[in-house]
């Protein structure tokens, strides 16, 4: 791309960030959007209302493929499900003339712990990580991450046989060098105490980039493994009893890595479902010919009935523009604004 492009003009920029916000907005016979807002980039959160909240961009000077991928709907945070239909629309009075396809979505909600912190029993049109229990949750996230690779670290089976006899090895840390476009990296992995050379199918695992490994490798040198995952004797002054533990609904966990108390008993918690489904529902509308009409619109409706999900998914252009930097060593000019749009 080029930057001399109308999009990347800065008096574009200051006439975009002015643009007001409008009211009321028709996007289908039934799809009313009360408020909307102009974006340069991707809402990974993307506002909601009950009348309908329109997030509109501009993708001027993008090239089609990589404005869809960027600005699809599938790098929003939140976990969606819905048969995923896609309507083509001849007049959308948003953009009169223009053909458009449109996609419905329908929000997933989020798990929590059945000892959840009533803190976390909110709903919420927008996100705002600035409020104190979104820290809770981040810090049972990073703990939920380190319990999770211990678990299966050691309840993975290895996979080793010989002479039919399966193998009994122990879960160890170990190290290899990475190497990407001519750059290595020490990355560390969890393996089999018993493996040697030549050997197949020992236990073998990449740990997650979110892991704190340092933590990890003490928590593999200076702590026991107990099966159900709860040490009687040592655990009962970790109880907590409020939980912050929030998952994606798409998650196949369903293990709160905290201790609870219930009666006189420790337990773990279960990660369940909420109840009541969300009530959001997610529109994404493209027009066919995005060099004439550069903008894409996501509509979101109602209000959710969850707290947030945190952060998950890197989003298509961060990932895009970072891969390009790895591959090309010399770019010294580089800026927040070119590594967002894709000038490089």
């Amino acid at each position: 791309m080029e930057e001399n492009h109308t999009f990347f003009d800065e008096e574009r920029e200051e006439l975009i960030e002015e643009w007001p916000i409008q009211n009321i907005a028709k996007f289908g016979r039934n799809l009313v959007g009360s408020e909307i807002r102009y974006y340069l980039e991707f809402q990974e959160y993307p506002n909601s209302l009950e009348t309908g909240f329109a997030s509109v961009y501009n993708v001027s000077g993008w090239d089609e493929t990589d404005a869809k991928e960027a600005f699809s709907m599938k790098n929003i945070q939140y976990s969606y499900g819905g048969n995923g239909t896609i309507r083509t629309i001849k007049n959308c009075e948003f953009f009169p003339g223009i053909k458009v396809s449109k996609e419905q979505r329908e929000c997933l909600g989020v798990k929590v712990c059945e000892f959840a912190s009533k803190e976390l029993d909110v709903g919420h049109t927008s996100v705002d990580f600035s409020i104190p229990h979104f820290k809770k949750m981040f810090e049972a996230d990073v703990e939920f991450h380190k319990q999770a690779t211990i678990w299966q670290a050691h309840e993975y089976q290895c996979g080793h046989i010989n002479n039919g006899i399966k193998c009994t090895g122990k879960p160890k840390l170990g190290e290899f060098t990475q190497i990407i476009s001519s750059i290595s990296s020490k990355r560390k992995f969890i393996g089999c105490t018993n493996w040697k050379m030549g050997e197949l199918d020992h236990r073998y695992m990449i740990i997650p980039d979110n892991v704190d490994l340092k933590l990890l490798e003490t928590m593999f040198n200076e702590y026991s493994y107990h099966a159900n995952g709860i040490d009687f004797e040592r655990d009962e002054s970790n109880v907590i009893d409020e939980c912050f533990m929030v998952r994606p609904n798409s998650t196949r966990s369903d293990t709160c890595p905290f201790l609870h108390k219930t009666g006189n008993h420790i337990v773990k918690g279960i990660i369940n479902k909420k109840a009541e489904p969300c009530p959001v529902k997610f529109y994404h509308i493209i027009p066919e010919d995005l060099k004439n009409c550069p903008f894409i619109v996501t509509i979101s409706v109602g209000i959710h009935n969850h707290p947030p999900p945190l952060p998950r998914k890197t989003p298509y252009n961060i990932k895009n523009q970072l891969q390009k930097i790895i591959d090309n060593e010399h770019i010294l000019d580089l800026t927040a604004r070119k590594l967002l749009t894709g000038i490089l």
